[in-house]
């Protein structure tokens, strides 16, 4: 039954994956009226819609800043409990960032801030000599717990020698059509683009399997850029496309190099978390797993929970993504190990 729905369960996947960029693209819309220093948007809204392999352990705020030069802009981060925050300038082609690590997990008493300008160096700044016109500025805030990540203030962008002004009349709508478009441009094309990747790995890479971002790259000229975009220098994301019936459940077992933040998370085949009733049952992340006794992660992904902890629930999906991110490690990523067994086969080798 699985099986024969899923064609039509794409298709309106497909069909709320854009409308919800075409919401987010109409909120910045809304706030490109002033000059140079517009307010920023929640991607996800609170948890009321999805983003693009976004988590729900993290707040992710966008905007828009019209650079021109000689000017400097600051992005200001509220405290909060974030343990990494990650400040980055995005354009059609390239991606600057500053990462800021808080490995106490509490909750800060100072805000996190960034310098933006021509030239400028530093812990704290970004070079934006680079960029020009409307540019994407994007803060990720990441939690151990998702509760720490609701109901906290937006980061607020300020220019030097420039107060806010409102713009008005053909100014006012220029500005909200170039911001609207780009930000249309960018993410449908990432959408789409991993969606034609994702239908060609089914072809050239075995399903089940996590892959890196540098074999993706491999197979498909021209989309490196792109792929690196995605991440940042101490990031690394992996992705496995799963295909499990009713009567499977996929094991997975991780052991990471250094007690760093890790996080698993269901998307379907458009990059959404899944739909259920219990939405945290389709991410977990380190601090949320139970850890075995040789320092490893073992995690169990089916539609029915086989009472071994670390569960993650597919509902009564069959097919989608499995998004992997790793935070504060540099060098390799390690690759988690995937197996696919019947639930019989599961007990059976549980109880050796």
């Amino acid at each position: 039954m699985r099986r024969m729905i899923q064609p039509v369960r794409n298709a309106a996947n497909a069909i709320k994956a854009v409308s919800t960029h075409i919401q987010v693209a109409y909120d910045l819309g809304r706030e490109a009226c002033w000059e140079g220093v517009p307010g920023m948007v929640d991607l996800l809204d609170g948890g009321r819609r999805k983003g693009f392999l976004e988590s729900p352990d993290t707040l992710y705020s966008i905007g828009f800043i019209n650079i021109e030069r000689g000017y400097n802009y600051r992005v200001i981060v509220m405290p909060s409990c974030a343990f990494c925050t990650v400040i980055s300038l995005h354009s059609a082609d390239r991606q600057s960032s500053l990462e800021f690590f808080n490995d106490t997990s509490r909750h800060s008493e100072y805000p996190v801030s960034a310098l933006l300008g021509d030239g400028l160096s530093g812990p704290d700044k970004i070079d934006s000599s680079a960029y020009s016109g409307m540019t994407q500025v994007m803060v990720r805030q990441y939690f151990y717990d998702r509760k720490h990540s609701q109901d906290l203030p937006l980061p607020v962008i300020e220019r030097s020698g420039l107060m806010a002004q409102a713009l008005s009349g053909k100014k006012k709508i220029s500005a909200r059509y170039e911001v609207t478009s780009k930000f249309l441009r960018w993410r449908l094309r990432m959408l789409f683009g991993m969606k034609y990747m994702q239908m060609r790995l089914g072809d050239k890479l075995p399903r089940n399997k996590f892959v890196t971002s540098e074999e993706v790259a491999l197979l498909f000229r021209g989309i490196k850029t792109s792929l690196a975009r995605i991440g940042i220098s101490t990031f690394h994301y992996l992705v496995c496309m799963f295909d499990i019936k009713e009567s499977q459940v996929m094991r997975i077992h991780y052991r990471p190099s250094k007690n760093r933040y890790f996080a698993f998370c269901l998307n379907n085949n458009w990059m959404q978390g899944l739909d259920i009733k219990n939405r945290e049952a389709v991410h977990l992340n380190s601090r949320q797993m139970k850890m075995d006794r040789e320092g490893g992660y073992t995690l169990y992904v089916g539609n029915q929970d086989p009472g071994l902890g670390n569960f993650l629930d597919l509902g009564d999906c069959s097919q989608g993504v499995i998004s992997f991110r790793e935070i504060g490690t540099e060098g390799e990523a390690r690759r988690p190990h995937c197996e696919v067994l019947t639930y019989q086969n599961l007990y059976e080798t549980s109880n050796r």
